[in-house]
């Protein structure tokens, strides 16, 4: 498809700097690990507290527990480290603009005469991709100034986790703001970032296992908002503000050098400004591969700079893509073409001629409760990982309904360090609002079966019109969850679970790692945002239903995404990596069965020289009676071993009907 360019865009996006942080994030006592109360860190007393926190990281180190500080400045002069396997790790502030963890100006142990770089806090790189749910919410790190050496968070998670409310800044403009590139990172969400200062904003790399970030506000970097070699990433509302004539985006720069070839990097409902003098040469450089939509521009002569690998013949050396109007529309990048050639696939000559363009809804929350309004479950339950609970939880959640003993209660929290095992399914109905883990474990898996779990009911009894259901682990044995509502149902950071949708009520999912989902409803409205299903076989089928996903991931075999009955799928961002291949595997990637769907931003990974666990066939779509399949060979390679990208397929031949919307809307 070339090159669309816009001339007409939405106003620019505001910034996160304009969202508001007041909210006091507090938590029963003895739910959360108090570094106040329990390790004598004590904010604003000017003393060093860097022995404290770090002893606190090494005690409670990979045993799902929440550790917490409240408002307050706490001075710091060396590295904080997650110690032990470096997973099941949360770091969780009383509230963004008042917790602040900071390094002294001038400390000598980030000094030039060190010789190397170190982070305020780091998650060291293990070679493997097990750190699983590691978070840091709501909280500022300060790296001060003259502190040349220093870098701000050196992070990796996988599968699930991330960063949520965090605001990383500095006096000077060296190092790194927030660096990903270290080992097998991801999948991750890093969501409602401020970054101000430093060199590069944020550094992205390596091959596996893809990164999205949403809500990001970079400010004042020296030469990169976001600097990324061969990662996947996925960037949706970013607002870069940068006084100095640098890209918002590099994604790779060396065009002899392979790893900088091989990266993705879909952005999308973006702005990007230049706030200095005169204009600057162009918002996004790019060797690697791309795909934007609505980003808007500003300040700048060229919306990119557009580098090609330099093995192929006949290929220009380089091309600038002009800023004509006010930013990008749609556009697609490859490392091997140029912009003569088309990157969009269909299979069908009739339809569309861009992707479905989907209206997004970020996903909603609950007020936090007073803390009078908390329930605990361990009050009802055994939480021995044995026993079945699954009575326990109903009694829970029947004593918070209207004339029930803990009526007035709309929190019900599972608490760390416990594993509770359901054997049954615990209806939710009533005007409890939010289900929160504080790293606490549910199980609903035996033998290999999700039978125990969750379902979300109406009930006619002053019923929360929005259920957040949030940070609940299934990790090592799925749960079930089934939306049976016409309640909105919002599901944030929560891994291991199996979902089963047939309710009419909007769905939101935000960092959740699930085997299998299931979305049943034609009325339905489904926003998934770092999506990450690993099951074996079809993993999302979409029957109906109307599914934007941002962000997605998966691995093993099977098909990734159905859709069928007429329903509308659009998937924005992605990472496909199947890990192994089975003889018996020979599902398509993709499959659309008499509906809608459009794909944009999609990578798959093979990293064995032999690209023998690749998919074979890539699409499969169906209209009507009439079946066509895309095989691997008709989409374009894009990254290591002959992998392939799908910079954009179109297979759909209408959008979702204006009033269709407004009709979701009004449920």
């Amino acid at each position: 498809m070339g090159v669309i360019l816009v001339f007409f865009l939405p106003t620019l996006l505001s910034s996160r700097a304009e969202v508001s942080t007041a909210v006091n994030f507090k938590f029963p006592p003895g739910s959360v690990v108090d570094l106040v109360s329990e390790y004598e860190v004590i904010p604003n007393d000017g003393l060093d507290d860097t022995a404290r926190i770090q002893k606190a990281l090494n005690d409670y180190a990979d045993q799902n527990r929440i550790l917490y500080l409240k408002n307050g400045v706490y001075d710091i002069s060396d590295t904080l480290t997650f110690a032990g396997e470096q997973r099941f790790n949360t770091l969780q502030g009383q509230s963004e603009a008042k917790t602040i963890i900071r390094l002294r100006d001038r400390s000598p142990l980030f000094a030039p005469q060190v010789g190397e770089r170190k982070p305020l806090l780091n998650i060291p790189h293990r070679g493997s991709a097990d750190r699983f749910q590691n978070g840091i919410y709501d909280l500022t790190f300060d790296v001060g100034s003259d502190n040349p050496m220093a870098d701000g968070l050196w992070f990796i998670s996988n599968n699930q986790g991330g960063l949520r409310n965090v605001t990383i800044t500095s006096g000077d403009q060296e190092g790194v703001g927030l660096s990903l590139g270290a080992g097998l990172n991801g999948p991750m969400l890093a969501k409602a970032i401020t970054i101000e200062g430093f060199d590069v904003g944020i550094r992205t790399g390596n091959a596996v296992n893809s990164q999205t970030f949403e809500d990001i506000h970079l400010k004042n970097q020296g030469s990169a908002g976001i600097y990324n070699v061969q990662q996947v990433i996925n960037i949706r509302k970013l607002v870069s503000e940068q006084q100095l004539p640098i890209p918002a985006l590099i994604n790779g720069d060396d065009p002899a050098s392979a790893p900088h070839w091989f990266g993705l990097a879909t952005i999308i409902d973006s702005t990007l400004k230049y706030t200095g003098e005169n204009f600057a040469p162009y918002a996004i450089a790019a060797v690697g591969n791309a795909y934007g939509r609505n980003v808007a521009i500003k300040g700048y002569n060229n919306a990119a700079f557009m580098d090609y690998a330099n093995f192929r013949q006949g290929l220009v050396d380089h091309e600038l893509l002009p800023l004509r109007g006010v930013g990008i529309t749609e556009w697609t990048k490859s490392y091997r073409e140029d912009s003569r050639t088309d990157l969009t696939n269909r299979l069908f000559d009739n339809g569309i001629d861009t992707s479905l363009s989907l209206p997004a809804q970020d996903t909603p929350d609950v007020p936090w409760d007073k803390l009078s309004r908390w329930l605990n479950v361990a009050d009802f339950a055994v939480g021995d990982g044995q026993s079945d609970d699954t009575a326990a939880f109903q009694a829970a959640i029947n004593s918070m309904q209207p004339g029930g003993k803990n009526e007035g209660k709309t929190t019900l929290y599972i608490p760390g360090g416990v594993k509770f095992r359901l054997k049954g399914v615990v209806e939710i109905s009533g005007p409890v609002r939010r289900i929160i883990g504080l790293a606490g474990r549910v199980q609903g898996t035996i033998n290999g079966v999700t039978t125990g779990g969750f379902r979300i009911v109406d009930s006619g009894s002053k019923d929360a019109p929005l259920v957040r259901f949030e940070r609940i682990s299934g990790f090592g044995s799925n749960f079930l969850l089934e939306h049976q509502s016409k309640r909105k149902l919002a599901v944030v950071n929560t891994a291991g679970v199996k979902i089963d949708s047939n309710g009419r009520g909007n769905l939101y999912l935000e960092d959740v790692v699930a085997s299998f989902a299931s979305f049943n409803n034609a009325k339905q409205r489904i926003w998934a945002r770092q999506f990450n299903t690993e099951g074996r076989g079809t993993k999302i089928t979409n029957q109906g239903a109307k599914l934007w996903i941002f962000g997605l991931k998966t691995e093993r075999f099977g098909t990734v995404v159905e859709t069928s009955s007429g329903g509308f799928t659009e998937a924005i961002g992605g990472f496909i990596y199947r890990v192994a291949k089975t003889a018996e595997d020979n599902a398509p990637m993709f499959a659309i069965n008499n509906a809608q769907a459009t794909f944009a931003g999609i990578a798959e990974m093979d990293a064995t020289p032999a690209a023998d666990r690749n998919y074979s066939t890539i699409m499969s779509e169906t209209r009507n009676k009439t079946v066509k399949v895309g095989k691997r060979e008709n989409f374009p390679t894009g990254r290591h071993n002959g992998s392939r990208v799908i910079y954009l397929y179109v297979g759909a031949t209408q959008k979702v009907p204006t009033n269709s919307d407004k009709a979701v809307e009004k449920l």
